[in-house]
């Protein structure tokens, strides 16, 4: 009896460890290492805002809260924050609503912690398996099953063409859902649930305005190594769907980053926007509207018009060089005016407002072209793109 209770010891100790080498070998399926890594995650130290908050802008507020009344059928929810001050704007931010493809950035993120922690290859090829392939944004549906990418381009398509299909295959090589929801609440995302695989035509998936910020702030923090960070606004900045908040910004010589987001009932967008005037801030907007109605789009413009005004118009703080001669009249003898600061708050901006950008009538934009308006030019890349596992 000893003799058999020791063998079954022995035989369980002898199949985990076989366990633990097949699934780290190298081409071996991540899965168990990367949810092993989530379960060891303390959600308690990384539930916390990423940057501090600091006040509310009346401001600004109120000038987005007079929106609600041009489009009283429309329930919108925005969450604006000012990376410099944490300075912020909240209507609804917390509030629960239909996430579509802007669950996607968060997804991204959690690829890129993988990467760094070193259970997923980049380069690494992965295959469409028949229950992956969906409909809607993206190409990759059209490969037919067992065509292999690399798991880098994988999460590139996700992206930049918003595909449903690579976002199928980048769940499950994170874990699936159950996996990528424990990571969320570990992030500190507190609406942000992954229930359906996508196209998630139902909205049962969910996020907040506030969340969606919370992601993109989380993508420039010390979460991610460098490289990663690099290589996911990279990724952003190449967003085909530019035509939400960063429309006409990139005339007015600012930088975006940003994921949309559209169902039926609910267009969105999420973007990171670098200013010329050295500024950065991040906002979210999400509107609630009945069947693809067109004046979501324009409230959208409405509110990034608005806080690229503010946030462009607002005064840098002075930096005083070591050595100033108004800070030491014995170094300025000659009474020679000291040297301005580089961002004179003295100046004004002569930045104007971003025009709305145009509907491209090619995709599924619940709004007709507006012909007043000119389109958002999209941003040129001379970075070859990530090499395929299917050359041709």
């Amino acid at each position: 009896m000893i003799s058999a209770i020791w063998i079954l010891v022995g035989g369980l100790g002898l199949a985990t460890i076989f366990g633990t080498i097949l699934a780290n070998r190298p081409g071996g399926e991540p899965n168990a290492a990367v949810t092993a890594s989530v379960l060891a995650t303390d959600s308690d130290s990384s539930a916390k805002f990423p940057i501090a908050l600091g006040q509310e802008i009346p401001k600004l507020q109120a000038q987005l809260d007079k929106l609600t009344t041009l489009y009283p059928e429309l329930q919108f929810k925005a969450f604006y924050i000012d990376v410099d001050t944490g300075d912020y704007v909240d209507i609804d931010g917390r509030g629960a609503i239909a996430a579509a493809s802007t669950i996607k950035l968060p997804i991204l993120l959690a690829f890129f912690e993988e990467i760094d922690k070193g259970n997923i290859d980049p380069n690494q090829t992965i295959a469409i398996l028949p229950e992956q392939i969906a409909e809607g944004s993206g190409d990759m549906q059209i490969s037919p099953p067992g065509t292999q990418f690399t798991a880098i381009e994988v999460a590139t398509q996700m992206i930049v063409n918003s595909d449903n299909t690579a976002t199928n295959m980048m769940i499950d090589l994170l874990g699936g859902a159950e996996v990528l929801n424990e990571r969320f609440v570990s992030y500190g995302l507190e609406e942000t649930r992954l229930n359906n695989p996508l196209p998630d035509i139902e909205g049962a998936n969910t996020t907040s305005a506030r969340d969606l910020v919370h992601s993109m702030l989380l993508v420039q923090s010390d979460r991610l190594k460098m490289r990663s960070r690099d290589r996911v606004l990279n990724i952003l900045e190449r967003t085909e769907n530019k035509r939400l908040l960063p429309a006409g910004l990139e005339e007015q010589g600012a930088l975006t980053y940003n994921k949309t987001g559209f169902i039926d009932k609910m267009l969105g967008d999420v973007a990171l926007v670098d200013l010329s005037n050295g500024k950065r801030y991040v906002i979210s907007v999400l509107v609630e509207s009945p069947d693809n109605d067109g004046r979501a789009l324009d409230l959208i413009h409405g509110i990034s018009e608005r806080t690229f005004q503010y946030t462009d118009q607002a005064i840098q703080p002075a930096v005083t060089p070591l050595g100033n001669p108004e800070s030491n009249p014995e170094s300025n003898p000659e009474g020679s005016p000291a040297a301005s600061s580089p961002a004179d708050s003295s100046q004004p901006s002569n930045s104007s407002a971003p025009p709305n950008g145009t509907r491209d009538t090619t995709t599924t934009q619940p709004q007709t072209e507006r012909a007043s308006s000119p389109a958002a030019s999209e941003p040129s890349t001379t970075e070859d793109p990530y090499p395929s596992a299917n050359p041709e």
